[in-house]
């Protein structure tokens, strides 16, 4: 019995020592790796997120370099014209509406304009130049004379009245429009002048092409109206004009007019244009034939301006021509979303437009302005920045 349990007790020691050996064996065989992660403890979860290994910093990717846009760069004086040339080419401006004012037959009166209004700056100013007016200017004095004068005024951007009609032969508001002629190259050197300028300006350039086409003071022709609008867009383009936003504007009268067989084309026009003066709050006609074609601007997803407005037969020194005429003019330009710029004819219309009855509508000084300056403060207005 004695024997039977040491020979027990010796087999156990045996063994223990073999399995020892064994397990030795095996551990100096494995990869230090593979130990370490056997013999180290389990990690004691204490309630505590573990902390995140550093990020890795991928390595620097290299684009290749990017083409420079071919549009120029919103730039005039110090201004900051706030969208691009492509937003304002077509319209997508958001609720913004561009205020503007004009014309720039005497510089000084633009000037005190934007005295009277200080904290509301023009954002845009109008010039008109006519190339059928060849009695007293050559197209080179016409050219340096409205440089000169948007040169006064670097922060805003120019919209230019282009108009080729002869108003001297014709009687009187009887104009004899030459848009054949403007087809058959009779105006390439005025345009080239043009072309040069508009590049000059280094920035946007509004042209209304024949404004106003549908009145008798004009005198086109429906045969080729729309051919010379082409005509000069293309000559334009041709002659690298980048900057430059074409406006087909139309004014809306006692009566229907078939005016789609004056359009160029989507094609050639950026906006389109409409009026508003003393009948287009007077004549319920004249407002019919101003919504009908406000609707078939929106149909042709075009944005509008009103690039001559005033009221033109109305006393500006009467504060009852508020309520009257300008109360109806901002209803409209803030009830259609689709208008997104106007122009008011800061003008007297005693020296530029004779015998119509029309009155000096000019605003500074007047009982009007306070009310005005008051519309133009609301955020939507888009001003000189």
């Amino acid at each position: 019995m004695k024997t039977s349990i040491i020979t027990t007790i010796v087999i156990l020691v045996i063994v223990a020592i073999v399995v020892g050996f064994g397990i030795r064996f095996l551990l100096e065989k494995m990869p230090k790796n593979d130990r370490e992660v056997m013999t180290t403890p389990p990690p004691v979860d204490n309630g505590e997120r573990p902390t995140p290994p550093p990020p890795v910093t991928p390595p620097p990717v290299t684009h290749p370099p990017t083409t420079p846009p071919t549009s120029p760069p919103l730039s005039g004086g110090t201004a900051n014209f706030v969208y691009t040339f492509n937003q304002l080419k077509s319209g997508n401006i958001g609720n913004s509406i561009i205020h503007c004012s004009g014309p720039l037959f005497t510089p000084s009166k633009h000037v005190a304009y934007n005295n009277e209004f200080s904290q509301t700056k023009s954002y845009m100013v109008r010039t008109d130049t006519n190339f059928a007016d060849v009695a007293r200017f050559t197209p080179a004095e016409k050219i340096a004379t409205m440089k000169n004068s948007f040169n006064q005024f670097p922060n805003e951007i120019p919209i230019i009245s282009l108009l080729y009609t002869d108003s001297s032969g014709g009687g009187q508001g009887i104009g004899i429009g030459k848009d054949k002629e403007m087809i058959d190259g009779k105006f390439d050197t005025d345009l080239t002048l043009l072309a040069d300028m508009v590049k000059d300006f280094n920035r946007p350039v509004f042209i209304r092409i024949a404004p106003e086409f549908n009145g008798a003071w004009s005198g086109y022709h429906i045969e080729y109206f729309a051919k010379s609008f082409q005509y000069i867009v293309d000559f334009l383009k041709n002659k690298g004009v980048t900057n430059a936003i074409y406006v087909w504007n139309y004014m809306p009268l006692n009566f229907q007019f078939d005016y789609s067989a004056w359009y160029p084309g989507d094609d050639y026009v950026d906006w389109w244009g409409v009026e508003f003066f003393d009948n287009h709050v007077t004549s319920a006609s004249a407002k019919a034939e101003q919504k009908r074609f406000l609707d078939d601007a929106r149909a042709h997803n075009k944005p509008v301006i009103i690039p001559e407005s005033g009221p033109a037969k109305f006393n500006i020194n009467n504060i009852a021509v508020w309520n009257e005429w300008f109360v109806p003019y901002f209803a409209l330009i803030n009830s259609d979303t689709n208008i997104k710029g106007f122009c008011y004819s800061n003008e007297d219309f005693t020296k530029t437009t004779t015998g119509t009855g029309w009155k000096d509508v000019q605003l500074p000084g007047t009982p009007i302005a306070p009310l005005y300056a008051q519309e133009l403060l609301k955020p939507h207005y888009l001003h000189q920045q």
